[in-house]
């Protein structure tokens, strides 16, 4: 995909990519201040949504203005005593494991079940680079595509000339 401001290509935190296009480029995106409370404010009596920074309103869409993803991430524990204890652990950074803690034990692990021996846990950038796509050829596998969903088991699209793109991959 060629470069295009407010679009992107995102990897999903292991090895497949994501591509977006820009939804309504006539508009300019509010600008937030990421120190400041953002967040959209449904006012049902209007059937819109307020964009506030701070309690404050600077603009208003309605519902099919927005495109809106959610990531929701949640942990379970065993009673209110063991999330209580994880928060605290959390604010202090108590029990905390460092990064060098958890690649150790991430390649332990890996060694142990593989059998193959990891590259470097240096701390330069090319060796962690290298240790990054080990661990992630180790623990991330996505399976194909069934054959009859895709002819060829790639993201053609990512890999096509961007002549072509149009024509396939709409």
């Amino acid at each position: 995909m060629p470069p295009v401001a407010r679009s992107g290509n995102a990897i999903d935190g292991s090895k497949v990519v994501h591509t977006t296009t820009v939804y309504r480029p006539d508009l300019t995106p509010p600008s937030l201040d990421k120190d400041k409370t953002n967040e959209l404010v449904y006012d049902e009596s209007k059937d819109v949504w307020a964009m506030q920074s701070d309690n404050e309103t600077s603009r208003w869409y309605k519902n099919e203005d927005l495109r809106i993803s959610i990531v929701y991430r949640a942990r379970c524990f065993a009673n209110a005593s063991a999330a209580e204890k994880f928060n605290r652990d959390i604010k202090s950074q108590e029990n905390m494991l460092s990064i060098d803690e958890v690649l150790h034990q991430l390649v332990s692990h890996a060694q142990e079940t593989s059998g193959v021996v990891a590259p470097s846990l240096t701390d330069e950038p090319p060796a962690r680079l290298e240790l990054a796509l080990w661990l992630i050829k180790h623990y991330i596998a996505y399976p194909l595509p069934p054959s009859q969903e895709a002819l060829v088991p790639l993201n053609y699209c990512a890999i096509l000339p961007a002549a072509l793109a149009p024509y396939l991959c709409n």
